[in-house]
């Protein structure tokens, strides 16, 4: 039976860890605020940018972080970004790495 129970856990623990970098629909968030066919591009260009940078750090980040600013992300305007999940990823994991601590002295 503790056999069983280690396989079975084995097996899951990648599934339960790996959250994959999710799909997001830049060109649709890119010309919600625009009509400027220069704007448009320029957010395609930094969009691409971010979601690249994501996507060769994605499995160094915390599960809970990618949690996190996976649901902030989409709770925000509605549109999710590459852009703005880098931005609270790396503010996230840098706030983790560098914890501020509280004295009463």
């Amino acid at each position: 039976m503790r056999f069983f129970i280690l396989i079975a856990g084995l097996f899951a623990a990648p599934f339960a860890m790996g959250q994959d970098l999710p799909r997001y629909d830049p060109e649709a968030y890119c010309q919600a605020d625009t009509d400027s066919n220069s704007l448009y591009n320029l957010c395609i260009d930094d969009e691409q940018h971010y979601y690249d940078a994501l996507r060769q750090r994605w499995s160094d980040v915390p599960a809970d972080i990618k949690r996190y600013c996976i649901d902030d992300n989409q709770a925000g305007t509605g549109r999710p970004s590459y852009s703005m999940l880098e931005l609270c990823i790396s503010d996230e994991v840098d706030a983790a790495e560098n914890e501020s601590s509280f004295s009463f002295d």
